[in-house]
This record gives structure tokens, sequence and C-alpha cells, in this order.
């Protein structure tokens, strides 16, 4: 993730069914399976769209509201409002949240990548690992604006 510090925006909010979750198209297969990265799943949910015609088919970072069935597959689901900011570049996404650094004391307090910067928690993505691209010195208990790759 790349840290960049500005101020956070106003809280989202989206109408869902109580079963309902939201999720981003982080990749799809050769096949025509797409798979939907949903916090708090895993592995992650996948929508067979291979009978579907390519123009009604999920791009990358399109967001879904999705019910998931048996295992891992999505048994409906559909178009809905981006929540977050995301960038598609080339076969990866790019996706703006907020984060946080862990603090050094508390439960991930003697973690090795939380005491050297390179894990952080996100709301929306809960652990994100960093890589060496941090652009600013974080500070803890601080909220951040960050790109994540997914």
């Amino acid at each position: 993730c790349s840290v960049i510090l500005s101020a956070m925006g106003s809280g989202r909010t989206i109408d869902l069914e109580e079963s309902e979750s939201i999720g981003v198209v982080y990749k799809i297969s050769t096949e025509g399976i797409i798979f939907v990265f949903t916090p708090g799943y895993f592995p992650d949910p996948y929508i067979d769209q291979r009978l579907t015609p390519p123009e009604n088919r999920y791009a990358l970072g399109d967001f879904v509201a999705l019910q998931t069935g048996e295992g891992s597959a999505v048994r409906s689901h559909k178009k809905t409002e981006p929540v977050l900011r995301v960038e598609v570049d080339g076969d990866r996404i790019l996706v703006e949240t907020q984060i946080s650094f862990f603090p050094s004391t508390g439960q991930y307090g003697m973690c090795v990548e939380a005491l050297t910067g390179n894990a952080a928690w996100s709301p929306d993505f809960n652990i994100v690992l960093c890589e060496a691209d941090v652009i600013s010195q974080p500070r803890r208990n601080h909220m951040y604006t960050a790109w994540v790759q997914r």
C-alpha cells in the first residue's frame, strides 16, 4: 500500500438486504469465472459468467452486491454503485481506503510487521501488508488514505 496523508472523507452508507455483502471484482479467469473480494469471506466468492453475454459481464473494479450459497459460489448478485475509489491498472486493481498503523502495545503490539510499519489495519480490508513504498513516515494510531492493490 502507498500511504498518502489526507483528511478522511465522510462515512459511506449503502442500502443492502440483511444477507447481502458488497465486494469488488479483482480477478477474471480466462474461462469467465470472476472472483470478488468481499471482506469476511475466505475463500473469495466467485461468479460463473461463462453463459452470460459478454456485454452483460462484470469488469475488473466493478462493485457487486451479492449473496453466497454453498461454498464460495454466489447465488445472487447485482452490480452496485462503487463504495470506494478504484483504479484498474492492467490486470490488477487499486482500491483507495483508510488504514491505521498498529500501536506498539495491544493485540498486535509484538508482531514484527506491525513494529516495522509493514502491516496496517483497514476497516475495508482488515489486515493490509505494505511493501517498502510507504511515501511518508506513518504515525501509529492515525488514519491515513492508502491505495491497496488486490
